[in-house]
Order: structure tokens, then C-alpha cells, then sequence
């Protein structure tokens, strides 16, 4: 077998290379690439090497994600890739699973991405866990009420902390969103291709009551817009800020936004008109998990115990007969314990972030066991249906 070995952090000399790897297995430049690593932060980029030379890498976003209103610490995976001449020869795997022991000895309890190879993220533990959707609507599509009272400006750099006290608030009730950090915050806020991320904000006299972040897609209008946040507390700032959308209908042909199909802002659109993809679906890996039970929140007015055995071959700590405990809006794992179900830890992540309920999983062939248990299994994960508004 191939023997590959991980680098972290990677020697300012190898950097070129890990640059050329991500850039020709994605199709753009190096000088990109480059670039792409030094916002992300270069201490934050992953190196694979075999027989002496650099062959593949990676880049992490540190980040939090919410389930049931509490922030569980998340590792993202970006920009995978493997030089073409290495490819199907296990080196990708190697990377992710050498990587992902790593992580679980630092105190990393979940990592997600969103996966151009299901079947790879798959094999190393990684289960379905939530989608992202592209909505589409032009502005004659817009047909909102008033919002009397309310105005909007233009934001700067000033208005940014108010502006993440805003987003933190409403993510941390929205199932799998993410806790941003440093990372997710630059891809909102950077310029692209040129074109300028432009952000307004919705005031409730002196008060940021929402805003919205979005960029045009070509340099002439009419040309197509892209929302690139959006964060609208109430009713009111939703219409407020739909109706400043229509406003541009003279020099805007569509626009496009992340959102969900329970989504309030996108629900406050009328319908038909209006139209919602699923653009791409994401996928968690549950590193360390009695960590990851602990650190999410639960319904308060839940009580169960499930014994649980979980397969996990990448991750063995993980493996196991353990007894889920959720009682008070917590949770937690005891070793050892009756079992009553077998679940992998792929489909284990379906029903950690409420994607897919007991029966569901069990249709996969992820799951076997007591119809008691998978019940008691859904009163525990269950709630909103998961999505994530950021791409990384």
C-alpha cells in the first residue's frame, strides 16, 4: 500500500505545490489557488505527500454550527483535491482519514463540507445531513406589503459587529446553520471577480433591525443579483427589505439567494412565481462523539435513553455500545449499556442534525433495531428540518 504522510501546517515552500494540486483538480489558476489559501489562512491548509512530493491537499474553516440553539465546534472541509495522476489510488481517503484523527485529538467535535464525490466522504464517515437551496425570483415577482416606519442605508465597516450580533442571533435558531467564523465571515463580506459585496441595512429609527449583503453578477445592468445574506428578524423587515429588492427592478433581471423551502424570508414571497432548487446538499462527520451529543441542545421537555451500537471503522473511539442519555434540553453518551439498535456513523449524522428520521435511515440499510428506539431516536433529533444559507 501507498504510503502517504499529512503536513500541517505546510513549509512555506510547499505551498506552490499544494496551490497547483486544489487548482488543477478544480479547474482554476494557481495564482487563485494561492490566493484562496491566504484568506483562508495558510495555518488552516492541509498537505498530502508521497514518494517526496506534494500531491493533494486541503483547506479547514473553523466554525461552530447550531443545533437545537447551542453552537457545537465544527471543522470545515474546502477545496479537496488530488493531483490527477494520484487519483483512485486512496490518497484522498488517506488524506480525510489521517486529518480527521487529528482533528478528533484536538477537540473537534463535527466536521461538514459539501461533497463533489459522495461516495468518498461516504467511506470515511461522512452521512447526509441537510441541503442548500437557490432561490430565483425577479423583481416583478416581488409583491410584498408596506413597512411603515422603517428605512435603509448603506452599511459599512463600522456596522459589522452589529451585523454579526444580528446573524448570530437568528442562526442559533435555525437548525444547522453556522456560527461563522473568520473564514465564512471574509466570503460574505470579499469582493469577487471584481465586483464589489455591497450591504444594507434595515433601521428601526437608530436601531439595525436586519440587513442584506449582495453583489451584481456582471458589470452592466440589467444584470442578475446575487444575495449573498440576509438576516430579517421580523415580518416587518422582511417586507422592508423585499420591497428595497423591487426597488432596483429598472436595473436587475433576477435574483438569486440561499434559502429554504421554511424559510420565512423566502415563505413571505407570493406563489407560484418564485422558484427553489436544491442546489447542494451537505454532509457532517461526527468526530468525536460523546462530544458532539454533549454540545448540541435538545428539546427541554425530552427524556429518553437509547442504547445505541454505532460502526465507525475510520473513527474507532466512536465505535461501540454506548446508552444516548437526553433529559433537561441535554444530552450525553455513558459507555457500555443494553442494545437496542445498531446505527453507522453515517446515518448517525443524518438523524444527529434532524435530516432524516429513524425510518428513513433504516430504508438506507444505516440502521437496524428497535422500533421503541428509533421512536425514542426522533423525539431526541428531531425538530426543524435542517439547511445551511453558506457555502465554503
Amino acid at each position: 500500500m501507498q504510503r502517504y504522510t499529512l503536513h500541517r501546517p505546510v513549509a512555506e515552500a510547499d505551498r506552490p505545490a499544494v496551490a497547483r494540486a486544489v487548482a488543477e483538480s478544480f479547474g482554476f489558476s494557481h495564482e487563485s489557488a494561492e490566493t484562496w489559501f491566504t484568506h483562508g489562512g495558510w495555518e488552516n491548509v492541509v498537505a498530502l505527500e508521497a514518494e517526496g512530493a506534494i500531491i493533494g491537499g486541503l483547506l479547514e474553516a473553523p466554525h461552530g454550527q447550531f443545533f437545537g440553539g447551542r453552537a457545537v465546534p465544527a471543522m470545515g472541509f474546502a477545496g479537496v483535491g488530488i493531483l490527477p495522476e494520484w487519483r483512485r489510488q486512496g490518497a484522498a481517503v488517506a488524506m480525510m482519514t489521517e486529518d480527521l484523527r487529528r482533528l478528533r485529538a484536538t477537540g473537534v467535535a463535527l466536521a461538514n463540507l459539501y461533497a463533489s464525490t459522495h461516495a468518498l466522504y461516504a467511506r470515511v464517515g461522512f452521512g447526509d445531513a441537510g441541503n442548500h437551496h437557490i432561490g430565483t425570483v425577479t423583481p416583478a415577482g416581488i409583491r410584498v406589503g408596506p413597512a411603515p416606519g422603517l428605512t435603509t442605508r448603506r452599511l459599512g465597516e463600522a456596522d459589522r459587529p452589529a451585523m454579526k450580533a444580528l446573524y448570530t442571533a437568528r442562526a442559533a435558531r435555525r437548525t444547522g446553520h453556522l456560527d461563522r467564523g473568520h473564514y465564512v465571515w471574509f466570503r460574505v463580506f470579499r469582493a469577487w471577480e471584481g465586483r464589489e459585496a455591497h450591504c444594507t441595512g434595515v433601521f428601526d429609527g437608530d436601531r439595525l433591525a436586519g440587513y442584506i449583503v449582495w453583489r451584481r453578477a456582471a458589470p452592466y445592468p440589467p444584470c442578475d443579483v446575487t444575495i449573498i445574506d440576509v438576516v430579517a428578524p421580523t415580518p416587518a423587515v422582511t417586507r422592508r427589505l423585499w420591497q428595497f429588492l423591487a426597488d432596483q427592478g429598472t436595473m436587475v433581471d433576477t435574483f438569486h439567494l440561499a434559502t429554504a423551502p421554511h424559510d420565512p424570508f423566502w415563505l413571505a414571497l407570493p406563489h407560484p412565481g418564485p422558484k427553489l432548487v436544491t442546489k447542494s446538499p451537505w454532509m457532517l462527520r461526527l468526530v468525536d462523539l460523546p462530544a458532539a451529543i454533549a454540545a448540541r441542545g435538545y428539546p427541554a421537555h425530552v427524556s429518553v435513553r437509547v442504547g445505541l451500537a454505532v460502526e465507525d471503522a475510520t473513527l474507532p473511539e466512536n465505535a461501540g455500545a454506548w446508552t444516548l442519555v437526553v433529559e433537561g434540553g441535554r444530552g450525553r453518551l455513558e459507555r457500555g449499556g443494553d442494545v437496542e439498535t445498531t446505527v453507522t456513523i453515517e446515518g448517525l449524522a443524518a438523524l444527529y442534525t434532524g435530516f432524516q428520521d429513524a425510518a428513513t435511515v433504516e430504508a438506507r440499510g444505516l440502521f437496524t433495531g428497535d422500533a421503541g428506539a428509533a421512536e425514542r431516536l426522533d423525539r431526541a433529533f428531531g425538530g426543524p428540518v435542517p439547511w445551511m444559507s453558506d457555502m465554503f
